[in-house]
Parts: C-alpha cells; structure tokens; sequence
C-alpha cells in the first residue's frame, strides 16, 4: 500500500533575514521502518529527510542540519516556547505541542499543531528551545 505525502508550506528564514517559501513533506510511516514517521523539507532544490518516532523530534533533526547554514524554520515547531508533552507524543506522534508560559501550566488552549506559523512564533535554535523547556518546568518540580 502506498500513502501519499502531505505537503504544507512553511517560511524559512535565511541569515540576512530574507524569507522564502519552502515545503514539509509529512508521511505518516517510515517504509524502512513503519512504527516511525517521515518528514522532509523541501527548499531551494534540496531536500532533508528523517525518519524518526514523532513528527516534532524529526523536525528537530531538520532544524539542526538548517542550523548550520544560520537556516530557521518559521511554525510553531521551531518556536522557542513550544514544545510537546510526553503524552501529545504519544497520542499524535508530536504533531501538536504546548505553547507554554513560563509560571503558569500548560492549557489544552495551548495546543498547536507544530506545521502551523502565527504571529506569536519565537523563532529559536533547537538549544534556545529545549532551554526553554527546561526553564518552564522548573516551576513545577512535582509535576
């Protein structure tokens, strides 16, 4: 059986700060490994492809390769307070994550699928971003 890739757009942010159009690629299996994902991106005639268990940790993978040429994604994906709860990741393979406040719990009002953009994304490195995290639990120790 063959599935047919989703293809969304999404911004990507180049060094001088020019914006250009590129693509994600979004399967929902991995044909060299059907419990994992598929994701790619596709700009500028190169395309970067993973195969990971969850769509956000997949997209990290992308980021970081774009990382080394000062690349930045523009969604919620690649939003500094944005990040999926163990339990988004299990449920919707990380297609949607928390946006979250630093002191305040996370709402399910909250939720953002990681492939949307809007005016409220903190464009971040993948450090920035797991930083952040860690920063907003470190107000509920207990959970």
């Amino acid at each position: 059986m063959i599935y047919e890739p989703e293809i969304l757009p999404v911004e990507l942010v180049h060094p001088d700060q020019h914006v250009s159009v590129a693509e994600f690629v979004v399967w929902e299996f991995d044909p060299d490994n059907t419990a994992w994902i598929r994701l790619g991106l596709r700009f500028n005639g190169q395309e970067f492809v993973v195969g990971h268990e969850d769509y956000f940790h997949a997209m990290q993978k992308i980021r970081l390769e774009l990382e080394k040429d000062d690349l930045y994604l523009n969604c919620y994906g690649a939003s500094k307070n944005v990040f999926p709860s163990p339990m988004s990741i299990d449920m919707g393979a990380g297609h949607k994550a928390y946006r979250y406040t630093i002191g305040e719990h996370a709402r399910i009002s909250s939720l953002v699928s990681i492939f949307d953009a809007g005016d409220d994304v903190i464009i971040s490195t993948v450090a920035e971003q797991e930083q952040y995290y860690r920063d907003w639990q470190m107000n509920f120790p207990n959970g």
